[in-house]
């Protein structure tokens, strides 16, 4: 085990983060952001990148009154030096009981911006309290993978002998950010079955186009043939028409997919661009397939022995 955080949260969940409403002192911005509780580890386990100043400490004793921004934080409530700025957070548990006076909070570290939610979302303003203050709800670890097993069974011993009456709950990172996109992967996955079975019943009816147009022009390359057409040119003459019409289907095809992709892609705030590479792979890939299934009965008609179909004509 590399290291501890004790924290309210840890990137996957789109929603977990609490929101507060936060005003910075010095130019009277007001924002309703989201927060998270951390400690002076949370930046190391997650490594995070800080633009500037520190994270949390236990050397300082006014951390608990410290919080981090990151960079959309910083740029959300307009602040140029954003280290040493004073903030208060108008929510009654952010200060004294007495309802009364109200606790100025100085930031003293800039977080580089990192997803801690889905690619849907452009980065939200996020502010990191101290959980020495306010408390926290989950702990994240870094475990080595030399030791994975032994390290996870001592840690649910340990909590079982602190903490026998909740149950151990365990879950890994990876895992909770694979869940935001569970439903694309499940859309790829029918996308993928309809697609090969599509193409399955192209190619089976092509074959069967091919080997009617074969049969009905048999007297046509027989001649040909005799004429001195060599294999090469029967095998064009079967596959030309049939690969013009993939090319033209490609043609139609290739706006539609745009389309559809672009529409499916605005649905991220965060995403690639549509190269044009990829319906040049994707025509290709058609005409490959298509000439491989024509080619076939194209090969059987030029090989024929000419004699035997003139005779059978």
């Amino acid at each position: 085990m590399e290291s501890v955080t004790e924290c309210s949260d840890l990137p996957g969940s789109d929603d977990s983060q609490g929101g507060g409403t936060w005003v910075a002192v010095d130019n009277n911005v007001s924002r309703t952001d989201k927060y998270i509780q951390t400690d002076d580890k949370y930046v190391d386990v997650l490594d995070l990148q800080l633009e500037e100043g520190r994270s949390f400490s236990q050397k300082f004793t006014t951390d608990s009154f410290a919080i981090l921004l990151n960079e959309s934080a910083v740029k959300d409530f307009n602040l140029k030096t954003p280290i040493g700025a004073r903030f208060i957070c108008k929510e009654p548990w952010m200060n004294p009981p007495d309802g009364k006076s109200q606790t100025i909070y100085t930031v003293i570290g800039v977080v580089k911006n990192y997803h801690f939610q889905s690619l849907r979302k452009k980065i939200a303003p996020l502010i990191f309290t101290n959980s020495n203050k306010t408390g926290w709800g989950s702990a994240g670890i870094r475990i080595k993978g030399d030791h994975f097993k032994s390290v996870v069974a001592a840690i649910g011993d340990a909590w079982k002998r602190f903490d026998p009456k909740d149950e151990f709950r365990l879950g890994f990172l990876e895992q909770s950010v694979a869940a935001q996109y569970k439903l694309e992967e499940t859309e790829q996955k029918i996308f993928t079955i309809f697609s090969v079975l599509a193409i399955l019943i192209a190619c089976v009816g092509l074959f069967g186009l091919v080997a009617y147009s074969t049969i009905q022009r048999r007297k046509e390359i027989s001649i040909r043939k005799v004429l001195g057409a060599a294999s090469g040119d029967i095998i064009l003459i079967l596959s030309r028409d049939f690969l013009a019409l993939v090319v033209v289907a490609s043609l139609i095809a290739f706006p539609l997919a745009w389309w559809g992709m672009h529409r499916w892609l605005q649905n991220f705030a965060y995403r690639v661009d549509i190269s044009w590479w990829v319906f040049l792979v994707a025509g290709l890939a058609a005409i490959f397939i298509a000439f491989a299934t024509v080619s076939f009965q194209a090969i059987k008609a030029a090989i024929a022995n000419p004699v035997k179909n003139l005779r059978a004509e």
